[in-house]
């Protein structure tokens, strides 16, 4: 299956780092970092993006390039990130158990550009999971129309809201931020 072969990555030494072109704002990078592991291919960090590398400038100023911007050491312990180096080991141990994460079918069921809102499911068999996107600087409450889901947990840490009334899953999510579901039927 030539999805699982493609590798998907948020940045590395040959371009502009991502928390650089997120202006240091980690909920972005953690947004980039949850589409990457709940997408098909295989997620590739570059070392240090889960630790919070960035850089001083971009690696081009008119037609000079300054690759070594984008090359910076490896943070290590007191320096790293901790928050994010946690957050991305989450991803990683999430996307090894559950096989949809890897090889599910992705069924778009919301979108709304205008808000900056994104949802889709992966399932795989009997497995079904939710991942939600709230990509706008406003909290966000998505409605989804799944009528036969009765529970959803949320497997990453966060404070999400998530109710289902009458057959409509209710996701609330705070800005730059999203949530990933275990769905049951």
């Amino acid at each position: 299956d030539g999805l699982i072969d493609r590798l998907t990555i948020l940045d590395n030494h040959d371009m502009n780092r991502f928390l650089y072109l997120a202006g240091d704002d980690r909920r972005r990078l953690k947004a980039g970092a949850r589409l990457i592991y709940t997408l098909a291919g295989n997620p590739i960090n570059y070392y240090g993006t889960e630790a919070g590398v960035s850089q001083e400038r971009p690696t081009h100023i008119g037609e000079r390039g300054f690759f070594e911007e984008a090359r910076q050491p490896m943070l290590w312990d007191d320096d790293a990130d901790q928050e994010l180096i946690a957050f991305f080991r989450r991803l990683v141990a999430l996307r090894k158990a559950y096989p949809a994460l890897r090889r599910g079918v992705r069924k778009v069921v919301h979108l709304d550009a205008a808000a900056g809102t994104y949802a889709y499911l992966r399932q795989l068999e009997s497995e079904k999971l939710g991942a939600a996107f709230n990509l706008s600087e406003d909290p966000q409450t998505l409605q989804l129309d799944l009528p036969t889901v009765t529970h959803a947990s949320n497997l990453l840490i966060n404070d999400q809201q998530v109710q289902i009334r009458h057959g409509m899953l209710h996701i609330s999510l705070e800005p730059i931020s999203g949530a990933l579901l275990k769905l049951e039927e």
